[in-house]
């Protein structure tokens, strides 16, 4: 299994980083394999780990501040497919394994970045995701009948 990450910039221009099948650590440090000098980046972000008896690769987020976000989903840990959007800070990559995807659908993966960013600059401000519908009012079976007079099932002699 092979894995390289394709780095999507700003103008949709890619660059392919290869990480071979190695433990690899993604973050703004200076020792950091994949180095993101950014403000949004902890130090050590994320990692991505390869385990070859099982033949998957997984993406672990190491408690960063704003997250990694995989196909805009903020995740602490999940195996990662080909295709894959990851976001860490505003670098915006591509799983490809074994060489697939071939084409990379840089405007898919843009999408996933501003769902990311998003998800960050709501957590930041403290604004919540909207608020859930009531809940429907529950009713207690043991109240009484009245309730249950009112249903007509089409099969009782009440008009109402």
């Amino acid at each position: 299994m092979s894995l390289e990450l394709v780095l999507i910039k700003k103008d949709g221009s890619t660059r392919e980083i290869p990480l071979g099948l190695k433990h690899r650590v993604i973050g703004r440090e200076k020792g950091c394999d994949v180095r993101i000098p950014a403000g949004a980046v902890s130090r050590k972000h994320c990692e991505i780990n390869f385990d070859e008896d099982e033949d998957e690769i997984t993406i672990k987020d190491l408690g960063s501040a704003n997250g990694t976000y995989v196909n805009g989903e903020r995740v602490e840990q999940m195996e990662l497919s080909p295709g894959d959007v990851i976001v860490v800070g505003p670098a915006v990559f591509v799983a490809r394994m074994h060489g697939f995807p071939k084409d990379i659908d840089t405007d898919g993966a843009i999408q996933y970045a501003r769902k990311a960013e998003a998800a960050v600059q709501r957590a930041k401000s403290g604004v919540a995701s909207p608020p859930l519908p009531e809940p429907v009012e529950k009713i207690d079976p043991s109240a009484g009948s009245d309730f249950f007079d009112d249903f007509d099932f089409g099969d009782d002699d009440n008009d109402e």
